[in-house]
């Protein structure tokens, strides 16, 4: 991405963006940039008088985490999901590195919503933390953005049927058994660290 060259726009020797070939990276938001399994973690603590903790949190699948007769779905993205789509923090360096790869890639916002209203409290989550992404998108198939890269997520069942080049999951408590043709990373922070030097 990054060339010493003699730039014919700026007429300088310099690290030089412009002439690069851009990259094209699709970059899931949950799990990835927002911190919403903190979020949720403390919902139910909250609401139920339990003592859990992130890493207890061993299934993508909520229902099958917590044992209660109520609804994961309702009681998360439904009673709460303005807390945890609205108030989530972002994860450590998470926005520094979106902006990162913005600078240098075409990078698309692809996510998973349960709602409209969820759609339009990620978006506005990602403005009030200083993203302000070109493309974003919401699908319930990843696959159907195609062309990229590197496609970068916390659910390994998202690569499935992507035609990206890379695929790279962002280790969770949830996904810490999950098998497939894929490269791990801690965090998006150390994507950029080691794939966009």
């Amino acid at each position: 991405f990054k060339r010493m060259v003699s730039c014919w726009l700026c007429e300088k020797t310099l690290e030089c963006y412009c002439m690069a070939e851009r990259k094209k990276i699709i970059l899931d938001i949950d799990g990835v940039i927002r911190d919403t399994l903190t979020s949720i973690v403390d919902v139910y603590n909250e609401s139920f008088g339990t003592e859990y903790r992130n890493e207890d949190i061993f299934d993508y699948d909520l229902n099958k985490v917590f044992v209660s007769d109520i609804s994961m779905d309702k009681l998360f993205f439904v009673d709460n999901s303005e807390r945890i789509f609205m108030h989530s923090k972002p994860l450590p360096k998470s926005i520094e590195a979106c902006n990162k790869i913005m600078e240098v890639c075409d990078a698309y916002f692809v996510s998973k919503q349960t709602s409209p209203e969820t759609m339009v409290m990620t978006l506005k989550w990602l403005k009030n933390n200083g993203i302000t992404p070109k493309n974003v998108c919401f699908v319930s198939d990843k696959s159907v953005v195609g062309g990229a890269d590197y496609i970068v997520d916390d659910l390994s069942d998202n690569f499935n049927g992507s035609d990206a080049k890379n695929k790279i999951l962002v280790n969770a408590p949830y996904n810490k058994n999950a098998k497939g043709n894929f490269t791990r990373v801690n965090s998006l922070n150390e994507f950029v660290e080691i794939f966009l030097k």
